[in-house]
């Protein structure tokens, strides 16, 4: 029975926000124990009153949202990979930058987290695009716990209040570089939109709107 945010994953996480709302509350609270200790919904039902009631307390820690920790790892083993955790967005390559900026644009953030993650974590001894973002990103969603990945992302979401211009010009010349490279006339789209976007950034930086120069 998974009891606290530290054993949650981000995929059983989903499963819970999935629930349907609109059902009676003795069915959302079948549900819950079903997904937290990977029983069927019958099964849940034919449990002992007392085992049912001790469950039902468990998912107690449900009623607050999961708290996020300021020190994140350098590197992350999940299922016996591990990954390397870039920290400045300045390392990132032009590709990571470009996807990472889409997955957040999705308007689906819940779902998109394990591939917003699999912007930062890399394979040790990897490359950026020499590899499978989809397995990472399943890796990521079957594995992080929920606390890990929403303190992963909480960092990079303040990271990116406080980029400076220079570091958004720097970016823009990766982008523009890439550019040339690529014959792919949708991955110019794409990044001719991130340019757009850190276009915007460098003049919220200019007009003070909440971004330190």
């Amino acid at each position: 029975m998974i009891n606290n945010y530290k054993d949650l994953t981000i995929a059983k996480f989903q499963e819970l926000q999935n629930i349907d709302s609109s059902m009676e509350e003795i069915d959302i609270q079948v549900a819950i124990i079903s997904i937290l200790t990977d029983l069927t919904e019958d099964e849940v039902l034919n449990l002992p009153l007392p085992q049912y009631k001790k469950y039902a307390a468990q998912t107690a820690f449900l009623k607050t949202p999961p708290q996020t920790n300021k020190r994140i790892p350098n590197k992350v083993k999940l299922n016996g990979n591990e990954y390397v955790l870039i920290k400045d967005v300045s390392d990132m390559s032009a590709g990571q930058y470009i996807d990472y900026n889409q997955y957040l644009s999705s308007g689906e953030i819940d779902k998109m987290l394990p591939y917003i993650l699999s912007s930062f974590l890399i394979p040790n001894g990897k490359i950026y695009g020499d590899y499978k973002v989809d397995d990472v990103a399943n890796d990521i969603k079957k594995n992080l716990s929920v606390e890990e990945a929403l303190s992963i992302a909480d960092f990079f979401a303040k990271k990116s209040q406080t980029l400076t211009k220079a570091t958004l010009f720097y970016l823009e010349l990766k982008m523009k570089k890439a550019m040339k490279k690529t014959k792919d006339e949708t991955v110019k789209k794409k990044i001719q939109e991130t340019i757009a976007a850190m276009r915007s950034l460098r003049n919220l930086i200019k007009n003070g709107d909440g971004f330190r120069a």
